[in-house]
């Protein structure tokens, strides 16, 4: 008896945060959504923050960075990619939950952003999935998706035991690109897809050891129905200091 499965293409990266993606990490991932992932059932998903809406951390203080060149970028990187899959990160969820706010002024400009968002998705005819915290969740074959929660040295491997019902679970939200095994029956991978940042991008984070560990990164594979298989591809940091293209293989 032959059983025959479709396997069908799938790229996932997160954490581009807008102006602040590197040219070549973004030329790169373009050139290589437009060559894998193609035909029927193709998927391209975007696992969140594509934009970064500093001025809208402390309850929309105001204070940070334009927001017009942030949405624009951010938007624009979407459509580039063609993402038909799109799950809006931690920082994105700061417009919805702001379009509330008791500031007007603050409610208005978080509710005009956020329907710019909306109608980007719907122009691309994507899937956009609510940042909803810990049950953010898109399953493709026996693989799951979302931006994250947890971060912490541990993250890849708690994010994989928090979702059992997975084969593998894709995340992002610390831009540090990883492998862990959940410890668990089912030994779920858990693949952290990094980041698609400048080196040293932003401000804040230069003091933390920690931003040590960002990478640039995509995951890349094939899906069917009954199962996903997955590679992660990691830029070395030499080759993002000297500016090289990354070495995908398409």
């Amino acid at each position: 008896m032959n059983i025959t499965r479709n396997w069908r293409p799938f790229a996932a990266v997160g954490c581009s945060h807008a102006h602040h993606i590197d040219p070549v990490a973004r030329r790169s991932v373009l050139k290589f959504l437009k060559a894998f992932c193609r035909g029927k059932g193709a998927k391209r998903l975007h696992l969140g923050d594509f934009t970064d809406m500093e001025a809208f951390m402390g309850g929309g203080s105001g204070q940070g960075e334009p927001i017009a060149p942030d949405i624009e970028e951010g938007l624009a990187f979407l459509e580039e990619g063609a993402f038909n899959v799109v799950l809006p990160g931690n920082h994105e969820d700061r417009l919805w939950r702001l379009a509330h706010s008791s500031n007007e002024v603050v409610a208005e400009c978080a509710t005009m952003l956020k329907g710019r968002i909306e109608s980007c998705v719907k122009k691309l005819g994507a899937e956009m999935v609510p940042y909803t915290g810990v049950f953010q969740k898109y399953m493709l074959g026996t693989g799951l998706f979302t931006h994250g929660t947890i971060f912490n040295e541990q993250a890849p491997r708690d994010m994989g035991e928090i979702y059992v019902e997975a084969d593998a679970v894709f995340s992002a939200h610390t831009h540090c690109p990883a492998l862990a095994m959940a410890r668990t029956t089912r030994r779920t991978l858990s693949i952290n897809v990094g980041t698609l940042k400048k080196y040293g991008a932003n401000d804040y984070a230069k003091s933390r050891r920690k931003t040590l560990s960002w990478g640039q990164a995509i995951v890349y594979g094939e899906y069917c129905d009954t199962g996903i298989m997955p590679t992660l591809y990691v830029q070395p940091l030499a080759a993002t200091l000297a500016g090289e293209e990354w070495r995908l293989p398409y």
